[in-house]
């Protein structure tokens, strides 16, 4: 397979590092949380300026957009959890949680989500009042990462001491525990076809676990030189990014983990600092971010 890149875009506007990017109501439109505080929307369609939408206590490591609702979820390095109605431009509610928050997602069909945090806290909140229904504490160390499975109620957590654990997203009962990563695992991602979940960790290795085998290894390649921050599938499935604390984004083939394009700053005048996080918009644009405070916007283009 042979693709093209080019970059589209340069969006600018953050004073601190920028750690999460969240898809928005529109293939033109995402968020973006960093350091600084800020929550910006950005609308490609309409220029490259954005609109904040929110100043937050502590730098924001997650977000979540919901569509249904035209509301934002957002959680910070200092435990803070807000949701923000982006129609009337206000806040709806916010939690103070006792533990920072590294991740958040939204249970498919349920009014809850599961949030990962600081020295390994687990918990399970309903979306419109943030109340906590539950809480689990299964490592000491840090659960950095959550991936949902695309039909069944299952989620995989990475958590810092390296492991992976698979639990059900309804009630977080456990079902599989195996080593991920030397260290820590930073990125999950089950993929469309529903067949592997990916995994990406400070060992800078990305790996494929199969999970018809009860999470068997399959697949292992050296990606980076360092922490690999962030792995999406393309939709459709083909193409496979991650985001690395090497300074580069790499494209791979999603299947074999041939490595297919290194997007740097010496080739593609990208990012001169660490790539924290990625999203694609449709099948051919991709966006990421970083600690250079820069958004990037490329166009990849499958030329078989």
């Amino acid at each position: 397979m042979k693709i093209s890149v080019s970059k589209t875009g340069e969006l600018a506007g953050h004073r601190d590092s920028i750690y999460c990017l969240a898809p928005g109501p529109d293939t033109d439109s995402f968020y973006s949380g960093a350091g600084d505080g800020l929550i910006v929307k950005w609308n490609l369609a309409e220029g490259h300026n954005g609109k904040v939408v929110a100043e937050t206590e502590g730098a924001v490591y997650a977000m979540q957009y919901l569509k249904d609702s035209n509301r934002l979820l957002a959680g910070t390095n200092s435990g803070v959890i807000i949701m923000l109605d982006l129609e009337a431009n206000q806040l709806v509610t916010q939690a103070k949680l006792n533990h920072g928050i590294f991740d958040l997602k939204v249970v498919p069909g349920q009014d809850f989500m599961i949030v990962a945090g600081a020295e390994g806290y687990l918990k399970l909140l309903l979306v419109d009042t943030l109340q906590e229904l539950l809480t689990l504490r299964p490592s000491q160390r840090n659960a950095r990462c959550i991936a949902l499975h695309p039909s069944q109620p299952v989620c995989a957590i990475g958590f810092s001491d390296g492991d992976i654990r698979v639990f059900s997203s309804h009630d977080l009962k456990p079902f599989f525990r195996f080593e991920g990563h030397q260290f820590s695992t930073f990125c999950l991602q089950f993929t469309q076809d529903e067949i592997r979940l990916l995994s990406g960790g400070r060992d800078a290795h990305l790996k494929s676990w199969l999970i018809h085998e009860e999470y068997a290894p399959q697949l292992e390649v050296p990606a980076h030189l360092f922490t690999i921050n962030r792995i999406a599938q393309q939709p459709g499935g083909r193409l496979l990014a991650t985001a690395s604390r090497d300074k580069s984004v790499k494209i791979w083939d999603s299947r074999s983990f041939e490595l297919l394009k290194v997007i740097d700053a010496e080739k593609f005048n990208a990012h001169v600092h660490s790539v924290n996080h990625l999203i694609w918009l449709d099948e051919e644009r991709l966006v990421t971010a970083g600690d250079d405070k820069r958004i990037l916007v490329w166009r990849i283009i499958i030329e078989e």
